[in-house]
């Protein structure tokens, strides 16, 4: 089922510095998302996909630099404004209210357009996502905390799709997945993308992210440091360098990046760790 998105709604970041007060997480960044695209953000624990995505959505200190969601300059301004503004973010750990029910995580979900709970519109938004997740409407009068990872998963997305955005931002949608779900979740990504919608997801989990995005962007040292086409980068040597730290000269990777970056590049399961404060 289509999703509504408008007919604008183009991502543009530029030499973008943030972080969280005085420490510095990510480095003069630039990137840019067309409407439609399907853009995933690659790189290993800490290198900064998680703090870039918060500052985009303004949960960051930006120190330099500044973000445009469809011509509208976004820097600066508090992440409820950015919701209104077309952007939805599905953050790691879903960030579900876990003791009330899939209908009421998903109806707060809708505050950026319903504020008084009663459009008329409320019942066919809600339709829809249960149409797009049909375990949702399964379990719709039941607690969210009682949901699987993968329940949880959809509904955080469901969530993010009720607030009617134009560009989706995802951060980690694999963490704790086994396989098979991890692969439901990217199709059901994949599907809303073909319906129009734009994405940008951070993942570890290459492998799933390469499968079902247009355009990759690498990230190191909380900078972007390599480009590409989904195609491009699936069998690049030098991606598989970065993941798995190996240096020019053919020594051992770093045990540590290569511990969390291995199977993120030669497997379809997700990397389990984890994660840092600032990323």
């Amino acid at each position: 089922m289509p999703i509504s998105v408008s007919d604008d709604g183009r991502l543009d970041v530029t030499g973008l510095t943030a972080g969280y007060g005085q420490v510095t997480v990510v480095r003069d960044v630039n990137l840019r998302v067309d409407r439609g695209e399907f853009v995933c953000l690659l790189g290993a624990n800490g290198v900064g996909k998680t703090t870039l995505l918060r500052a985009i959505v303004g949960d960051a200190d930006v120190s330099n630099g500044s973000v445009t969601f469809d011509g509208r300059q976004l820097t600066g301004i508090s992440s409820h404004r950015v919701t209104r503004a077309g952007m939805a973010i599905v953050p790691e750990g879903r960030g579900l209210v876990s003791d009330i029910s899939v209908r009421d995580n998903l109806l707060l979900g809708s505050i950026p357009w319903n504020r008084k709970y009663s459009s008329a519109e409320l019942s066919s938004s809600m339709d829809e996502i249960f149409d797009r997740f049909p375990i949702l409407g399964q379990r719709r009068y039941q607690l969210a905390g009682h949901l699987s990872g993968g329940e949880q998963q959809m509904l955080a997305i469901g969530r993010a799709l009720m607030s009617r955005p134009r560009l989706l931002v995802l951060d980690e949608p694999s963490l704790g997945l086994a396989p098979l779900l991890v692969r439901q979740v990217f199709d059901d990504l994949a599907a809303a993308n073909r319906d129009g919608l734009t994405i940008l997801v951070a993942e570890q989990n290459a492998a799933a992210a390469l499968r079902v995005a247009e355009r990759s962007l690498v990230m190191a040292g909380g900078r972007i440091v390599r480009e590409g086409t989904a195609d491009s980068l699936r069998d690049s040597h030098e991606l598989r360098a970065m993941f798995l730290g190996t240096s020019k000269n053919g020594s051992e990777p770093d045990s540590a990046i290569a511990g969390s970056c291995s199977d993120a590049v030669n497997q379809s399961t997700p990397t389990q760790h984890h994660e840092g404060n600032h990323k």
